[in-house]
C-alpha cells in the first residue's frame, strides 16, 4: 500500500487512504471520520466495540495508515483536533452573538472547509468526474432537502452550456428517471452524510442501469460511495455548527459543482462557451 501525505492531519490522510482499506477496516475509518471526537476519547475496546470491527482490524488499520498502533493513531487524533479547534477563532454560534459575530463565524467556517476540501481533493478523481460528465448524453443530478438546491444549482449550470441535465426533486421521479438512465448517461449523488435513503436508492438505481455514476459527500466510506464509481470528498469541519449543523456544508458542495462545471465547460472550450453565451443572451431578456 502506498500511504498519501499525512501532512494534512489524521482525518484528511484517513479520506485519501479509504480505497486502500479492507471492508472492515474501511468501517472503521469511516465510524472515525464521523465521531472522532469520540474516537479520540476512547480505548482500542470501545472503538471496535462501537465500530463493529474487532480489535485486531483497529490495530491493522492504524499499521496500514502508517501509524505504529491505535495508540499513535489516536495521539495524532487528539493533536489533530486540537489544532483544528484552535484555528477557528470563530466555533459554535450562539444567541449572544451580534450579526457580524454571526458574519464572522460563517465565513471563517466557510474558509477553513473550502481550504480543507481543496487539499485532499484526489486529482485524479476530479478529472476523471468532469471526462465523465463531458461525455454523459444525460446527467441526472440527486439531493434531498438542502441538497435538492445544489442539485438544482448544478442543473442549471450544465444547461446553459448545452447539456442534458435534469435534477428531479420528488423521491419516486428520481428512482424512475435513473432506472432509465444508460450506459451513455451519468448520475451524481449529493449528501453531506451519505446517507440520504432516497439519493442511495437513485444512485444504485442509475448503477445497476448502466449509467456511471459520482457522489458528493463530506461522508467517506458512507452508504452512497458504495454505488458510486468517482467519490469526490468535501471537508466541512464537524467542530463548526450551529445546533449540530454544519454551517459550511453547501458551500464546499457548491464549490466541488463549480469546478466540475468548469472543468467540462473548457474540455470543449469554443462550442460550449457559443452555448453559454447564447443562454446568457437569452436569459438577458428576462432582466430589466
Amino acid at each position: 500500500m502506498t500511504i498519501k501525505n499525512q501532512d494534512n492531519g489524521v482525518l484528511n490522510h484517513i479520506r485519501c487512504n479509504l480505497a486502500e482499506l479492507t471492508v472492515k477496516e474501511k468501517k472503521a475509518a469511516s465510524y472515525l471520520l464521523r465521531k472522532p471526537e469520540e474516537v479520540a476519547d476512547s480505548v482500542i475496546s470501545e472503538f471496535a466495540n462501537t465500530s463493529g470491527v474487532s480489535e485486531g482490524t483497529i490495530v491493522r488499520l492504524s499499521k496500514k495508515l502508517g501509524y505504529k498502533g491505535f495508540t499513535e493513531l489516536k495521539r495524532q487524533l487528539i493533536i489533530h483536533l486540537a489544532e483544528e479547534k484552535e484555528g477557528f477563532t470563530y466555533s459554535d454560534v450562539t444567541s449572544e452573538d451580534s450579526f457580524k459575530d454571526i458574519l464572522s463565524k460563517v465565513v471563517q467556517s466557510s474558509i477553513q472547509a473550502l481550504t480543507t476540501t481543496k487539499k485532499f481533493m484526489l486529482k485524479e478523481k476530479g478529472e476523471k468526474a468532469v471526462e465523465i460528465l463531458s461525455k454523459a448524453a444525460i446527467i441526472q443530478f440527486y439531493g434531498l432537502g438542502e441538497a435538492a438546491s445544489a442539485a438544482e444549482g448544478a442543473r442549471d449550470k450544465f444547461s446553459r452550456i448545452g447539456l442534458q441535465a435534469q435534477a428531479p426533486t420528488d423521491p419516486d421521479q428520481q428512482l424512475i428517471s435513473a432506472s432509465l438512465l444508460s450506459e451513455n448517461d451519468a448520475a451524481i449523488g449529493i449528501s453531506h452524510s451519505g446517507r440520504s435513503e432516497p439519493t442511495i436508492a437513485a444512485i444504485k438505481a442509475a448503477k445497476e442501469a448502466g449509467a456511471q455514476t459520482i457522489c458528493i459527500t463530506n461522508s467517506p466510506g458512507s452508504p452512497l460511495t458504495e454505488y458510486s464509481d468517482v467519490d469526490l470528498y468535501t471537508a466541512a469541519p464537524p467542530s463548526v455548527s450551529v445546533r449540530d449543523e454544519v454551517a459550511a456544508r453547501r458551500i464546499t458542495e457548491f464549490a466541488v459543482i463549480e469546478a466540475l462545471y468548469l472543468g467540462v465547460l473548457y474540455l470543449d472550450s469554443e462550442e460550449r462557451l457559443k452555448r453559454l453565451k447564447h443562454s446568457t443572451n437569452i436569459a438577458s431578456k428576462n432582466k430589466i
